[in-house]
């Protein structure tokens, strides 16, 4: 809703230096929207309360949605908002913790559920 009100606004505003301002700020709320996406796809795959095969799947295809949009708006923060970063080198490296994270998470859960 936020990212819709900001182009809302910014058709109305074009050339607003707060709007131009926020705009890492509303990128970085998507991220973290990505995120908890992530967190609550991931809780429900690997959760024990889901009754059916395609109630898992959706869950796989939900984490696989908000991991890969995830990447997206790093990328994207990281090319419009932190040019003297390399982006590449920069998001592989996070792209390797990331899959780290998640391995660990999926071991834990393996071992000790």
């Amino acid at each position: 809703t936020l990212m819709y009100f900001y182009y809302f606004l910014a058709s109305l505003l074009p050339k607003n230096p707060l709007l131009f301002a926020a705009r890492p700020c509303l990128t970085a709320l998507q991220l973290l929207q990505m995120f908890a996406g992530m967190y609550i796809s991931y809780t429900a795959l690997y959760g024990t309360h889901l009754p059916a095969e395609t109630e898992r799947a959706n869950a796989l295809c939900a984490f696989l949605m908000y991991t890969s949009y995830a990447f997206l708006f790093f990328d994207f923060y990281l090319k419009n908002y932190h040019r003297t970063l390399d982006s590449t080198a920069t998001l592989f490296v996070v792209t390797l913790h990331i899959f780290a994270a998640v391995g660990g998470v999926w071991v834990c859960l393996c071992v000790f559920v």
